[in-house]
């Protein structure tokens, strides 16, 4: 009998995974034992940098809302009612017991999870019989930009590709036979998955038929019903609870941008190598060699890999797309569950095309990773791909909220990061809902705030989603006059006075007055409320300046909390106006409304204290209160302040 002699690189029809020269596989493989640590400390390093700096989204605050249900019942109808479902975020109500709710806990678990997915990846390319595979493949993971930007993210991304990548490995391991059991853990980890995000289902139906093709070939009809059961007992009895509850998002308008099926054909080309982090231009040209890779590795492939690999990825990306198609936006986090077979495919063409040249396998390497790093350090450092800075945006409203101020969120969902961040301390309600938009409702709101409160703050995060038309802003901007307009990264803070800040008076010398400073200006009525003393440490001082007219050089305006004894405790100092109404642009015979805030610091005890105010310039020169002796006028004295 003629001994039959295995090729290095033969495959193996049964399971459709090679067999190497156990030489070679005993040197690659212990060369791959070697790397696999050094990509689990850069997996590890890429996604907690930051972590805990960066500003929780809208959606990580949904997710902190949610592991703080009052109890599981509610948590379970949440979810059901917001088409997502539980598995995640069940997970997380577990974590946030014990790890606490600051940035950096809440993301741990999803940087935990993505590092986990570069283990079971790289355990997955060895079971294609290729230890050069598994290497190259959890690079990819490893520093690829969408997986490391969601591993930064509280929210069950990347949950969701560990759970995919697990269902291709035990794939593999049933087309090699095995007992029952491992064909019930594929449908007990299917139905896991599905679970955790409903946009792995495309993938894993792909899977699922290449198990039943299996099933069929190995005659494991029993196990197949074992899987089939096990998966449908789990994920039957979510969907029969939460169809009834499941609800439709809805939009004020029908002008938000709309996703055509070239632009997601571009977004869905460039993902596994930009992400969403590199200029458009450039996506194209960066997903080449990548899609090279990948292709040569589906048409290398035994039929086996390719159904299960190729397929995954073509049925997943296939339906997102048609899904997507002219409805509201498109984003390539969609496209996550085509990425643990696309990067084994790409991996594998790799192989191919270093047993080829090795010289032009380094070349396309380096034109693979060079742009993945690339777009790794946009999504970083540039704001264009920041996510939405709440966090400076929340800090800077709360510096500049007071009491008798409101708090309008285009999108009333913003509501939750500012909370985080500032607490229940504004004031403020969510406009215009899509039934207020649509009932022309909205400018009634409005003239009811305008009346009701001193200064109007306005928050606008994803009008394009909310109010289409813009007309909230609108109305503001045509009505109001605006103080303050700041922008961050896809969010914008801007501030309305409710009444105007000046006003003509036919003569302002014969307006009553209670301080005359060097005859320039005139301090009206100044009146004192201490209302947001206890709660939040805050004064607030009203004014009425009258102008004799512009002075040379533009002058400040100093609000001072004193002691008995005259010590400097608190103050409150910027230009009239917040700069608006500068005194070198006073007009004679008018009347300057301005409100002026003092932040108490903690060491400011309950008692009695004075306030004083006066003007000064830049260089610390300050006017004279005519016949008074003082450079200041005394507008509170002896004070109660309750702390």
């Amino acid at each position: 009998m003629v001994p039959t002699v295995l090729h290095p690189r033969s495959a193996s029809p049964a399971s459709g995974c090679e067999t190497l020269d156990p030489t070679r596989r005993e040197s690659t493989g212990q060369r791959g034992l070697l790397t696999l640590p050094l990509l689990l400390i850069l997996a590890w390093m890429l996604r907690l940098y930051r972590s805990g700096r960066q500003g929780l989204s809208a959606d990580e605050i949904a997710t902190l809302q949610a592991s703080q249900a009052p109890d599981l019942a509610a948590f379970l109808q949440s979810h059901a009612g917001l088409d997502h479902p539980p598995v995640y975020f069940l997970f997380e109500r577990l974590w946030v017991s014990v790890a606490g709710t600051s940035e950096f806990a809440l993301r741990f678990p999803s940087a935990a999870a993505g590092v986990a997915g570069v283990v079971l990846l790289y355990q997955t390319g060895r079971l294609l019989g290729a230890p050069y595979v598994a290497v190259v493949a959890a690079l990819l993971v490893t520093i690829s930009p969408l997986a490391v930007y969601f591993g930064q993210e509280a929210r069950g991304y990347t949950f969701m590709l560990l759970g995919l990548t697990c269902c291709l490995w035990l794939a593999l391991r049933l087309a090699r036979g095995g007992r029952d059991r491992w064909w019930v853990l594929w449908g007990i980890v299917a139905a896991f998955t599905a679970l955790t995000m409903y946009v792995a289902i495309p993938a894993l139906a792909a899977m699922a038929a290449y198990v039943t093709w299996q099933a069929r070939e190995q005659g494991r009809w029993r196990a197949w019903r074992w899987c089939v059961l096990a998966g449908a007992l789990l994920f039957g009895a979510w969907a029969a609870y939460a169809n009834p509850l499941s609800s439709v998002y809805d939009t004020a308008g029908d002008l938000t941008p709309r996703a055509d099926m070239l632009t997601m054909l571009f977004r869905a080309v460039g993902a596994p190598v930009a992400g969403a982090f590199l200029p458009d231009p450039w996506v194209w040209f960066t997903a080449v060699p990548f899609l090279t890779m990948a292709l040569a590795g589906a048409t290398t492939a035994t039929v086996s890999q390719r159904w299960l690999l190729a397929g995954s990825v073509l049925v997943s990306v296939t339906i997102v797309m048609l899904a997507a198609v002219d409805r509201l936006g498109f984003h390539p986090r969609y496209l996550l569950p085509a990425l643990p077979a696309t990067y084994l495919l790409a991996a594998m063409g790799m192989r191919q095309v270093r047993d080829w040249n090795r010289g032009i396998a380094l070349a396309a390497g380096v034109l693979v990773l060079l742009p993945m790093a690339w777009a790794l350090a946009n999504a970083y450092v540039d704001p264009r791909y920041r996510r939405t800075d709440f966090k400076s945006a929340a800090g800077f409203l709360a510096r500049s909220y007071h009491p008798g101020d409101v708090v309008i969120y285009n999108a009333p969902w913003a509501k939750g990061p500012f909370e985080y961040y500032v607490g229940h301390t504004l004031e403020s309600i969510g406009l215009p809902t899509a039934a207020l938009a649509r009932s022309g409702e909205t400018d009634q709101q409005l003239e009811v705030l305008r009346k009701r409160y001193q200064r109007i703050w306005l928050v606008r995060w994803q009008d394009w989603f909310t109010d289409p038309q813009r007309s909230l802003r609108a109305w503001l901007d045509s009505r109001l006059p605006k103080i303050f307009e700041r922008q961050y990264p896809f969010v914008t803070v801007e501030g309305y006075l409710t009444r105007p800040p000046v006003e003509q008076l036919h003569d302002a010398s014969t307006h009553p007055f209670t301080a005359d400073f060097a005859g320039k200006v005139r301090l009206g009525k100044a009146a004192v409320d201490t209302g947001g003393v206890e709660d939040q440490g805050r004064l607030t001082v009203s004014v009425e300046w009258l102008s004799l007219g512009p002075t040379e050089q533009p002058y400040k305006v100093f609000v001072h909390l004193v002691d008995g004894n005259g010590t400097l405790l608190a103050q409150g100092d910027r230009e009239p106006v917040f700069g608006m109404v500068p005194t070198t642009r006073w007009q004679p015979n008018t009347l300057v409304r301005d409100d002026y805030e003092i932040l108490l610091p903690d060491h400011v005890a309950e008692g009695p204290y004075d306030v004083n105010l006066g003007l000064y310039l830049e260089r610390g020169e300050r006017l004279d209160v005519t016949g008074a002796g003082a450079n200041f006028a005394r507008v509170a004295s002896g004070l109660w302040l309750k702390r």
